[in-house]
């Protein structure tokens, strides 16, 4: 089984700090799934090699790891997954659409920002 470093999982998922605020009851760690990886597990293999071996990564990631973490989204994932061909754009929406939204604030405004 592969050993799945916290260096790869900060460059493909990020990892964020949920406030009692927004009473989330929080048992596991909980990771913002950025839509880099949704369209990892959805999309062709590539043929370049490094984007291959990330699509295959994120994929035995995803089989093997996802269910050990809360998941969460922002609006901005689901706008960038709906957005592109439509059956690309259907098999993205249905990988998160039981995933909880995450509340729009300050904090979530800044972790989907371009800038």
């Amino acid at each position: 089984m592969m050993n799945w470093s916290a260096n790869w999982i900060r460059l493909w998922i990020v990892v964020v700090a949920i406030r009692d605020r927004q009473s989330y009851d929080i048992s596991m760690e909980t990771l913002y799934l950025e839509t880099t990886i949704v369209g990892h597990l959805t999309g062709r293999l590539l043929t370049d090699p490094i984007v291959a071996s990330r699509q295959q990564l994120t994929r035995q990631w995803w089989t093997q790891c996802a269910g050990q973490y809360d998941l969460f989204i922002s609006q901005l994932v689901i706008d960038e997954c709906g957005a592109g061909a439509a059956s690309a754009a259907g098999e993205r929406l249905n990988v998160i659409q039981s995933l909880p939204l995450l509340d729009a604030t300050l904090e979530t405004d800044l972790l989907t920002d371009d800038t």
